[in-house]
């Protein structure tokens, strides 16, 4: 039986997502995405990784052009540099709608 997940946070949220987008079968064809884009040396982008989650949602492409619209909306195209350091945390905090010039 299927059901719907609930998360006290956010964060657990999406540290879920991840964990499916990294574990289960289903997103095998993401993961070998990015292998072949970091063993080749080109750039990791949240665009290119979605074109490969056609089956994370019963709509299929609908899906990956709704996911990568609101990447485009939500201006998220300056995570794909994120990286992981030794450094203090950077937290990524929302602006409001206003600022945002939305």
């Amino acid at each position: 039986s299927y059901g719907i997940a609930a998360f006290g946070t956010l964060q657990e949220s999406v540290c879920a997502y991840m964990l499916n987008l990294n574990t289960h079968n289903a997103y095998a064809s993401l993961r070998n995405k990015r292998a072949e884009l970091r063993k080749k040396n080109q750039k990791i982008t949240g665009a290119l990784l979605a074109e490969q989650l056609t089956q994370y949602s019963e709509r299929g492409e609908a899906y990956v052009k709704t996911l990568k619209s609101m990447m485009d909306y939500n201006r998220l195209s300056p995570a794909d540099d994120a990286y992981l350091s030794d450094g203090p945390p950077i937290y990524l905090v929302p602006i409001a709608a206003e600022e945002n010039g939305k």
